[in-house]
């Protein structure tokens, strides 16, 4: 049996006022999410951001809860312009 990487996000600051989160592994209902207030957490710790993207390089496998998570982040970071 092929044992799947736990997820994981990576903060890589690209240029000045540009953050890229970087998902990393397998990101389905099964293996668990980051608490997304966590990860607003971390994205407070970075001053002056205007732009978060996503690189999904070295996402294994997901599902659609990926995309439920990417939606509340997108919206709290919305809130927070």
């Amino acid at each position: 049996m092929v044992q799947e990487t736990q997820n994981q996000i990576q903060y890589i600051p690209v240029g000045g006022s540009q953050l890229a989160l970087q998902l990393i592994g397998t990101w389905k209902r099964d293996t668990g999410f980051p608490l997304i207030h966590e990860v607003m957490s971390h994205l407070g710790s970075f001053h002056k951001i205007t732009t978060i993207s996503f690189d999904t390089q070295h996402l294994t496998a997901w599902d659609s809860h990926l995309l439920v998570f990417l939606s509340k982040v997108i919206a709290i970071c919305g809130e927070y312009g």
